[in-house]
């Protein structure tokens, strides 16, 4: 095996904790047409498997919840729970999996 398929098949694993959890691309930027930034959903990965997500507004609004599959991934395509678009702001992303609980944002543009 090469190093760069050991590398990558690491990468690949699920995380067990929450410490290295990575939210991308931020801010997003859904239709802008700016390759960085216009993907289809944000990313959440680095995640324990069947790690809950629950996003809420600054004001403590709950707008939507997931949960991570098997590789401990999850995407949010910027619906809220009645699916409909979330507008402009910063919303607040609580994780909960693994034993443990963290937070970290997500910066929508639209």
């Amino acid at each position: 095996m090469t190093l760069l398929r050991a590398l990558l098949a690491a990468a690949a694993l699920a995380a067990t904790t929450l410490v290295d959890v990575r939210v991308y691309p931020i801010p997003w930027k859904p239709g802008s047409g700016d390759a960085a930034f216009d993907t289809p959903a944000v990313t959440f990965d680095r995640l324990p498997p069947a790690c809950e997500a629950t996003i809420f507004t600054l004001r403590g609004q709950k707008v939507w919840k997931g949960v991570a599959n098997g590789a401990g991934v999850l995407t949010w395509n910027g619906l809220n729970e009645a699916g409909r678009s979330v507008g402009s702001g910063t919303y607040l992303v609580l994780f909960n999996g693994g034993g443990t609980k963290t937070t970290r944002r997500v910066v929508v543009v639209r």
